[in-house]
């Protein structure tokens, strides 16, 4: 398993949040005031800029109603080895 990048995983952890808020119905300043985190620590985190604390990650994944490994994890890499293998014409 290739290793992962400090910038790789600000990436997808800007990217889930976003995706998973989105998928609640909640906007990101709302999603800040249900994790009890700054509205500029949130720019931070969804910004990808710059990274943020694990107590920030588990108030985020507890406010989204998600494991904290979940705002890690690479959606595509998960949903890409389920996708069905296409078969070659001819």
């Amino acid at each position: 398993m290739p290793a992962v990048t400090p910038m790789e995983l600000r990436r997808l952890l800007a990217e889930n949040v976003r995706e998973l808020a989105k998928e609640a119905g909640v906007s990101l300043n709302k999603l800040a005031d249900m994790a009890a985190i700054s509205r500029p620590t949130m720019h931070f985190l969804v910004s990808s800029r710059s990274s943020v604390g694990v107590d920030t990650i588990a108030k985020v994944a507890d406010a989204l109603g998600q494991p904290p490994a979940r705002l890690l994890a690479d959606r595509r890499a998960v949903l890409g080895s389920r996708a069905p293998k296409r078969r070659r014409s001819g």
